[in-house]
């Protein structure tokens, strides 16, 4: 009765759900550029896809949903590329905002994800021919993992994290999610807690290892990257105090854009550099307007120039610099956490400064490592930001123990990469 049960819920999944949601895809892709975008990319996979030839060497296919996983696996490929530089690296991405934003030496063929209707699934397992399917995260598509699995070939989860209240843990989701899940080969863990949901998922107990998440290792990896301006920002932050406002959103402002303009007015070393999540002409212009009704110069980053010590805020008007940035904070602001949920606060917090940030945390495990050490604080109203900025703009001390903590927890945290590779390389030897 469940095989027939499970065979009825494909079915449905894959010849109802599936065509209906590509119909609503290609109706509302005039209107969404997004989709638009996604849309395109596919049918220009189906074009790269006649050239691919990879089917003699060693073929490791790894499978993000966006930019935020690829971060979780590209230690993974690096490592890979480095232990054994004939190693073929095939990257998927579900979403554009990954695909058209990685450009990396060490892949050797980057595309779409189909969507999931078995024939293009299949067509796509059998052109790829890889001898491991890694997953980084959670873009588990059931038709993907069905018919890789029908393949005979090795899928794993890295960086696996599954919350408390998943969706996919729900009763009748779970019927289906449990025979989906069974299929994986290996689940590498962030933590205890997730292995526990990955075995309620239906993942056997003897197939799971909690290895941790390898953005740690990431993230010290890229501690110190350069950016555009770096001699400009090196003479203009020189013995200043730096706030670096990373990935905000309105509904950061909404919270802290007061507290920020009292900081400024009272601590005139206070250099802020704003760092929108979406850098949008009109968003820029207000912070830009309100700072200067304030009379508080502001720069745009495009044209910073050097040894102006009147500036006092400087506005980021572009993407990807973010992260090379935090190397000339003192302190730092991730933005989201009033919203869609808070950052990656790994990025400023490898650099050993302190990290502030609003409530909703989601899914962010290093946030609540950080505010239960006492190297990340959380804000939920603007009379806490307002109390948890002055303290730190005040003592030093204090802030440059925060910020030790805050790398402390980077540094534990670390090494998931070599252990997630060793695990891939006794399958793919």
């Amino acid at each position: 009765m469940r095989k027939f049960l499970v065979e009825l819920i494909f079915a449905f999944y894959s010849y109802l759900l599936i065509p209906i949601s590509l119909l609503v895809f290609y109706f509302l892709s005039p209107f969404n550029k997004k989709i638009k975008e996604s849309l395109s990319g596919r049918r220009k996979t189906k074009a790269l896809l006649s050239n691919y030839g990879f089917s003699k060497e060693k073929v490791v296919w790894i499978h993000c949903a966006s930019l935020g996983e690829y971060e979780q696996a590209k230690p993974i490929i690096d490592k890979l590329k480095k232990d054994d530089g004939n190693t073929k690296i095939v990257l998927t991405f579900f979403s554009p905002s990954g695909f058209n934003r990685v450009e990396d030496e060490n892949i050797d063929f980057k595309a779409y994800l189909p969507f999931d209707y078995p024939n293009s699934v299949k067509k796509f397992i059998r052109k790829i021919n890889a001898d491991i399917l890694i997953l980084a995260g959670y873009d588990v598509w059931p038709n993907f993992i069905r018919y890789t699995h029908k393949a005979k070939l090795p899928i794993f989860i890295i960086s696996a994290r599954l919350r408390e209240g998943s969706h996919r843990l729900k009763p009748i989701i779970s019927y289906w999610q449990r025979e989906i899940y069974s299929m994986i080969d290996k689940v590498l863990s962030v933590t205890e807690d997730d292995t526990e949901r990955f075995i309620r998922l239906g993942v056997r107990r003897d197939a799971i290892k909690v290895f941790g998440n390898t953005r740690y290792d990431q993230v010290i990896e890229r501690r110190g990257e350069t950016v555009p301006h770096e001699p400009e920002l090196s003479l203009l932050s020189k013995g200043r105090t730096v706030l670096v406002l990373g990935s905000i959103w309105k509904s950061d402002m909404a919270v802290i854009f007061d507290s920020l303009l009292s900081a400024l007015t009272l601590n005139l070393d206070l250099l802020v550099i704003f760092v929108p999540h979406d850098p949008d002409i009109k968003f820029l212009d207000q912070i830009s307007s309100q700072l200067d009704r304030k009379k508080l110069k502001s720069v745009k980053y495009s044209s910073l120039e050097e040894n102006k010590s009147e500036i006092r805020a400087i506005v980021v008007e572009s993407i990807g610099h973010l992260a090379g940035l935090y190397k000339f904070a003192d302190i730092a602001y991730l933005g989201g956490g009033f919203g869609p949920g808070v950052h990656n606060v790994m990025e400023p917090a490898v650099y050993g400064i302190p990290v502030i940030y609003g409530p909703k945390l989601k899914n962010s495990k290093t946030a609540q490592y950080l505010n239960e050490i006492g190297g990340g604080f959380i804000v939920d109203t603007a009379d806490k930001f307002h109390l948890i900025l002055s303290q730190l703009l005040g003592d030093n001390k204090a802030r440059v123990a925060a910020g030790e903590l805050a790398y402390k927890i980077i540094i534990d945290h670390s090494g998931a990469t070599e252990k997630t590779v060793k695990e891939i390389e006794m399958i793919i030897k």
